[in-house]
């Protein structure tokens, strides 16, 4: 059975294994801002995280707003949180595939 050389079996790793450690990071961070008193200290955190979306949110579409969907503060910051994580996660991931395509060749 061929085995696959190093930087192959690198890449494959960190293909499973970035996605994963940013979203166990996301998870961390929403515990410390679910236990936190409301404020922008707390919201920070959130934004800083999400920093790859949350930015050109914040210069093009809503210029000096958090990016969070309407309703409650909390439901709403939750709701964008997840899916900015998810979409970083995914960019993360596709990221790491195309350089396992590219070690492959």
């Amino acid at each position: 059975m061929p085995t696959h050389p190093l930087r192959l079996r690198i890449a494959i790793w960190l293909r499973r294994l970035l996605p994963t450690l940013y979203v166990l990071g996301a998870l961390l961070i929403w515990r410390n801002y679910a236990a936190s008193p409301r404020g922008m200290w707390a919201d920070i955190w959130l934004y800083l995280y999400t920093l790859p979306i949350s930015y050109p949110l914040n210069v093009w579409l809503l210029p000096g707003e958090f990016p969070f969907l309407l309703g409650e503060p909390v439901h709403a910051r939750s709701l964008y949180f997840a899916l900015a994580v998810l979409a970083l996660a995914a960019v993360i991931w596709l990221g790491c595939d195309s350089w396992v395509r590219w070690q492959r060749k």
